[in-house]
Order: C-alpha cells, then sequence, then structure tokens
C-alpha cells in the first residue's frame, strides 16, 4: 500500500483571457469587512485588494483532477489556474509556476472562514438601473469548508500575477467554474 497521491486530469480547459487591472479575492466575511473600513492588519494578510498594471495578456487553466491515495480512496477537484503579463512569453512560464521568487511582490494565501470566497475583477460589474452608474459586484465561489483554497501572487515591475485555488467537486462542477471564471476573466481572441 503507497501513501503516494496520483493526478489524473479528467477534463481541462486552456483559454486566452483579458488580464485585469483591478482585483479583490478573499472570504467573503473578510472582503464585507474591507468594504467598512474595519479589517484587521492580521485580516488584511488574507485579503487580495490591489491594482495590476500592465498586464493585460491573461491565460486561464481549470482542470477536474482525481486524486487517488493507493488504498481505494480517492477524489475529485477543480482546479482554477489564471495568469496575467505584459509579456506574452511568461504566460506559460507562469502557469507552470516557473518563476523566481524574488519576483514575487505580494503573496497571499486565501484563507476561507465563511465556506465561501469572493472574487472581483473589473470585468464583474452591474449598471444601476437609475443612475446608470457600474458598481463592481462579486462573483462567489462555496468551498464547503474552511482552510487555505487557494494563494495570489502579484509580481514585480509590472510582471502580472497568477491566481490558484481549488474546489471539491461535492461543490462546484468544472462546467459552472468555467462559467464563473470567464466572467472575471472573459475570453480575448488571438491573432492566428
Amino acid at each position: 500500500m503507497s501513501d503516494k497521491i496520483t493526478q489524473t486530469i479528467i477534463r481541462e480547459g486552456i483559454f486566452d483571457v483579458k488580464g485585469t487591472t483591478t482585483m479583490i479575492v478573499g472570504d467573503h466575511a473578510l472582503i464585507a469587512k474591507l468594504k467598512d473600513n474595519t479589517l484587521t492588519k492580521p485580516e488584511k494578510a488574507l485579503v487580495f485588494n490591489g491594482n495590476i498594471s500592465s498586464a493585460d495578456l491573461g491565460k486561464m487553466r481549470i482542470r477536474q483532477v482525481k486524486e487517488s491515495l493507493g488504498n481505494g480512496l480517492d477524489w475529485e477537484t477543480i482546479e482554477v489556474d489564471v495568469v496575467q503579463s505584459a509579456y506574452k512569453d511568461s504566460l506559460d512560464i507562469y502557469l507552470d509556476d516557473k518563476y523566481y521568487t524574488n519576483q514575487v511582490k505580494q503573496h497571499v494565501d486565501l484563507e476561507c472562514e465563511s465556506e465561501r470566497f469572493d472574487i472581483y475583477t473589473k470585468f464583474s460589474f452591474a449598471k444601476d438601473s437609475k443612475s446608470g452608474k457600474k458598481y463592481l459586484v462579486p462573483i462567489s465561489f462555496d468551498t464547503g469548508a474552511n482552510g487555505i483554497f487557494g494563494y495570489m501572487a502579484q509580481y514585480k515591475q509590472y510582471h502580472g500575477m497568477h491566481l490558484s485555488f481549488g474546489l471539491d467537486t461535492s461543490v462546484a462542477s468544472f462546467d459552472e467554474v468555467k462559467e464563473k471564471m470567464l466572467k472575471l476573466f472573459p475570453q480575448r481572441k488571438t491573432a492566428r
């Protein structure tokens, strides 16, 4: 009997997406406190709220993965990675986690205490029916449990970002996650 976890990719989609210049990601309850300006210093470390400059190119990978422990125990997850950069050549490097740690400006472990997290980007907005003004709205994801569900890394000197998280298939399907993520990061047309 082996304790080694094996992974099998059941389904995968890779999309060329538009990069966002504004992003907020974190636990739903913490983002509510961010809006009320009542976040404590330790809580601020668990939410990414920032600008990503000059990173208009993006790439997104969504995978449905079966993991097996060798003793008959197995489970499936949906793994999401979104990377942005001002440089097209950097996208695959970031997607494969091949970058120098000294290039990371900010790293946030995304922890969830309310079994739900929200993501806002410049593309997730609605219009007020009376005033016509646009305002940001979150796209929410249920995690089914508390704990760390991913990370967000912002790179130095306009080198972009990497958002990575995973969800159990008992709380989210591949198609549901894909639909939500393409609202946050719309597909871009690529020259062929």
